[in-house]
């Protein structure tokens, strides 16, 4: 069996992502040095500034993760430490890149 993907799939995230330039006054404050731990690819947010958050669902995180690359944007797969204000669960996996929804 075969399965492909293309980017017309990925964007079904889109409702999750932002784009979030490091610039920002209130960038250092929302994304401490220790909120984002790399889990692949870059390691860090440099040129990255499209931003979704997929939960915990870690092989729905790796496809989209490697979709992205496999496409050729920069990308990097991280484990976001922040926890959810009302539920107290932690907003889990974010895939930083520099890819946007046309």
């Amino acid at each position: 069996m075969k399965i492909e993907f293309n980017l017309c799939d990925f964007d079904m995230f889109w409702h999750t992502g932002a784009e979030i330039k490091r610039d920002e006054k209130w960038f250092n404050e929302s994304f401490p040095a220790w909120r984002l731990e790399p889990m692949k690819g870059q390691k860090t947010l440099e040129s990255l500034t499209n931003f979704y958050w997929i939960g915990d669902n870690k092989i729905q995180a790796l496809v989209a993760y490697k979709l992205l690359k496999k496409t050729g944007y920069k990308v990097g797969l991280f484990w976001d430490t922040a926890e959810h204000a009302i539920s107290g669960e932690y907003w889990g996996c974010v895939i930083a890149s520099n890819y946007k929804q046309p």
